[in-house]
């Protein structure tokens, strides 16, 4: 029996969670019908429950777990709290501190600093460092959810509240020491991909193909991805390509326009195999090329 006997220790955890669960899920239904102080409330007495099993010597994962969430939830009424968004960086760090990446984390936080900037003397030191700590948290959190729309909204407004500041902020009323150096310029917004929705890049797969091949060719991006209907088919591309730049689709005897000098040249670049190549003097049509290339080999 006493085996059995669970440690006193143990019941408080059970309990402690217990309560701090309850007190999350009513804070959660406040939240939603938008009783954001009560659901302050709540949630600050559930981390406070959760804040006593952080003192004991062992954590249990499951109160780790539990103190994310409370935090967020809390961080995010605090939001929207007049002059509470010290408070809601505070929470943020401490999530932030166990898991760096947490998007959710780094939003609600890049969103306290925004606030903090806006009661900020305009055009002042701190205005500029809150909005840059910001701009800093959004950027982290578009990178983790790039298909987050309020956060991608989020960071243009802060990337373009940092564009419309001074060039140079001074002290006091007039100008200060350091009031002559330019201000670094903000960076632009991470570019994101029509295609995949990833940052870094603003097309891959087929479609950056096809503007490669048009913007190449000198076509437009819907002829160049036009397909033909079978395999043996040339397609329109063709059609247009002979239209564009009929030097380049003359026939087989298209090499006698050439001149002797002319014809040498292409053959050296053509027989070149080390830097620098030679490079003709004027430009030569591809299939003049070709058929200059395809004699070269018949020699050899």
């Amino acid at each position: 029996f006493l085996a059995r006997q669970q440690p006193a220790s143990c019941l408080w955890w059970k309990a402690t969670m217990a309560s701090a669960s309850e007190l999350r899920e009513k804070g959660n239904k406040l939240f939603e019908a938008q009783r954001f102080s009560d659901a302050a409330d709540c949630y600050s007495e559930a981390l406070a429950q959760l804040r006593l099993a952080d003192n004991g010597p062992e954590v249990p994962e499951d109160a780790k777990a539990l103190g994310v969430p409370v935090r967020l939830n809390l961080a995010a009424c605090l939001l929207r709290l007049e002059d509470r968004s010290d408070e809601a960086v505070v929470l943020c760090d401490e999530v932030l501190a166990a898991d760096s990446s947490n998007a959710k984390a780094l939003f609600r936080r890049g969103t306290a600093r925004q606030q903090l900037a806006s009661k900020a003397c305009a055009g002042s030191e701190a205005q500029r460092s809150a909005l840059q700590l910001a701009r800093k948290d959004l950027v982290q959190a578009a990178k983790a959810e790039p298909n987050n729309r309020q956060i991608r909204s989020a960071l243009e407004d802060v990337s373009k509240a940092l564009a419309i500041l001074p060039r140079s902020v001074g002290y006091g009323l007039g100008s200060g020491l350091y009031s002559d150096r330019k201000a670094s310029e903000p960076t632009a917004p991470p570019v994101v991909c029509s295609t995949c929705n990833r940052i870094g890049h603003a097309r891959c797969g087929k479609a950056c193909w096809i503007e490669q091949r048009a913007r190449w060719l000198g076509v437009s991006e819907e002829e160049a991805g036009r397909e033909p209907g079978d395999f043996e088919d040339d397609g329109t591309l063709m059609e247009v390509m002979r239209a564009a730049r009929p030097a380049d689709y003359e026939g087989p005897g298209s090499l006698s326009d050439l001149s002797d000098d002319e014809r040498d040249e292409l053959e050296e670049c053509l027989d070149a195999t080390d830097r620098p190549y030679p490079q003709p003097r004027r430009k030569i049509g591809l299939t003049q090329a070709v058929h200059c290339a395809e004699e070269l080999w018949a020699e050899d």
